[in-house]
């Protein structure tokens, strides 16, 4: 297990949904693995879990979206689903760096904390870590992760108006992509310091503080129990099945990005090898190399695979996210305001109940996500070296190499099942050596090795794999095109963004100028060309037009570091 990755893979860094893309795969053609080049918006084959999911058939024959519009009716149907489990993984976060992200205090954060939900440890292959939710209750909008078996990869989406008439849209992947680098969802390292989640292990004033914060605000006495957990979440949500925990909600954060990783070494780093697909199977299940003499050749042939693949030239990341310095915001650094009370002095609960009476404190969390730098900020580039990646194929350890096709898989069919490694390996060697298909260039579908793999066995529980409910039609997909908030590498930009994106960064249309549309070198380029204008209307205050967004504006703090910005970009580089 890597190091606990902190909070909210929902990291849905949008900006504006432009539907960039490589254009669509010709049907019956390989689809491109999950790499570097994968930034197509809609999927050219196959559809997200959640279109899959949330659909009916209209009375006139149409397949339509059918989204509940309630957070527990949406648990429910999700928890409905055979082998999805019975309570979902969950954590709060009033203080976030995604899409949903506050950018004023229009609404109390503490008091409508953002909602990321996911199944984890389910034994349905189809569900297991495969969709993640994002909610906040003031924008009535869902931000959605969920995996699309057919093409191999996560899509992202959006649902608007989520409580009264539920509209799917998918949104811009390749903005998607600026903070969700390894095209999965992301989560952020321990102590999970934004997030309600009570770690009694590492338990300090920075793990406790948010989560204080968010009870105090809910009218809540008892700030500790798991049952004021579910307190809480049925005073927010009306309630549903299931457990506040970052870490497990970091564990199913990690198996997804673990699942995107195999995809593009089981499609593009064994390339024309069903030998190399072989081995990376057999060394899942064989995590310790126990068996080695029984796929001694295969596996060679993934590693002469590995040492000469394609995707070394290629770029990966991390989905570990640096937890928020609350201290730092706390101490009044960086201009963020000084908290109240002495940090060093005072209790956790005492820093809360002060903190929460001090509008000027709360603005100051409020903008801390605009002025992130480093690893802090998500826009940040978390590269990893190949050599770690490909490291648990080429090592024995006591987990599978990427944890997608583990043993444990058939340990669960049934307690004391008879199937043991040694079947399961040679059953793998047969099917390859009679040509199946499993082994071929397209992305692996868990289910359907396990129904070959059993099926080959004469095992009856092989039926159970043999089709999936969630097969079929799904709605027509529609790109998201209004704007949105973007995140940049650079926090000055952010700044822009934060205060700006509402009319300068909609790309349909052509007036006001859209400066905020486009990469982070784009953006540049076209403030640079526009800083005439842009310094006029910042030095006549004329920025935003809306007065009341004006206020916000200076009330913020930002408006003298965006003059600033703009006064020094033509000196720039």
């Amino acid at each position: 297990m890597k190091s606990s990755i902190f909070f909210s893979i929902l990291y849905m860094t949008l900006g504006v949904c432009l539907g960039v893309g490589f254009g669509p795969w010709a049907l019956g053609q390989s689809p491109a693995p999950a790499s570097s080049t994968d930034h197509t918006t809609l999927p050219a084959i196959g559809s997200s879990l959640f279109d899959k999911i949330f659909r009916k058939t209209s009375p006139s024959g149409e397949i339509v979206y059918d989204v509940p519009t309630s957070i527990p009716a949406l648990m429910q149907r999700i928890l409905r689903l055979e082998g999805s489990g019975d309570r979902v993984t969950y954590s709060l976060l009033p203080l976030t760096r995604s899409l949903q992200r506050p950018v004023d205090l229009s609404y109390d954060p503490f008091a409508n904390p953002r909602l990321v939900a996911t199944v984890h440890k389910a034994t349905n292959p189809d569900i297991n870590n495969k969709i993640f939710v994002g909610y906040l209750k003031p924008k009535d909008q869902l931000e959605v992760i969920s995996y699309n078996e057919e093409a191999g990869r996560f899509e992202f989406q959006l649902v608007h108006d989520f409580s009264k008439n539920p509209k799917v849209y998918y949104a811009n992947r390749v903005l998607c992509l600026t903070c969700h680098q390894g095209q999965s969802p992301i989560f952020f390292r321990i102590p999970w310091a934004e997030t309600t989640f009570k770690d009694r292990l590492n338990f300090d004033s920075h793990n406790s503080l948010v989560r204080d914060m968010v009870m105090l605000r809910s009218g809540a006495t008892d700030l500790v129990s798991e049952q004021s957990d579910q307190t809480l979440i049925e005073k927010l949500f009306g309630g549903f099945p299931g457990v506040n925990d970052a870490q497990k909600f970091e564990d199913a954060a990690d198996e997804a990005d673990h699942i995107t990783l195999a995809q593009r070494f089981w499609i593009k780093g064994c390339g024309d090898s069903n030998a190399c697909r072989l081995a990376m199977l057999l060394r899942e299940i064989d995590s310790l190399k126990d068996h080695l003499a029984l796929y001694k050749k295969y596996h060679d042939e993934l590693l002469a695979r590995l040492s000469n693949s394609p995707l070394q030239q290629e770029s990966f990341f991390f989905p570990d996210i640096t937890s928020y310095d609350l201290e730092t915001v706390l101490r009044g650094q960086e201009g963020l305001g000084r908290f109240p009370v002495s940090f060093a002095d005072a209790g956790p609960v005492d820093l809360a109940e002060a903190g929460l009476e001090r509008p000027q404190f709360l603005l100051s969390l409020v903008n801390a996500s605009s002025h992130l730098l480093g690893d802090q900020n998500p826009a940040t580039k978390r590269r990893r070296d190949y050599m770690d990646v490909t490291y648990g194929f080429m090592e024995g350890r006591f987990d599978p190499p990427l944890g997608f096709f583990p043993f444990s898989l058939f340990e669960k069919l049934r307690p004391g099942s008879q199937i043991t490694k040694e079947k399961v390996i040679s059953q793998l060697i047969s099917l390859y050596l009679s040509g199946n298909s499993i082994f071929s260039g397209q992305p692996f579908r868990v289910r359907t090795i396990l129904y070959e793999v059993l099926k080959g066995m004469g095992d009856s529980r092989a039926q159970a794999f043999e089709a999936s409910a969630l097969e079929g039609p799904t709605p027509p997909k529609e790109i998201f095109k209004e704007p949105l908030p973007v995140f940049f590498s650079d926090p000055a930009l952010n700044k822009f963004a934060k205060n700006c994106a509402i009319c300068h960064g909609n790309p349909s249309v052509d007036f006001p100028p859209q400066f905020l549309v486009g990469s982070e070198s784009q953006v540049l380029e076209q403030m640079t060309a526009l800083r005439p204008a842009l310094m006029f209307k910042l030095e006549n205050n004329l920025m935003p037009p809306d007065p009341a967004r004006r206020k916000t504006l200076q009330d913020s703090g930002d408006y003298q570091s965006l003059l600033e910005y703009v006064k020094q970009l033509s000196a720039r580089p």
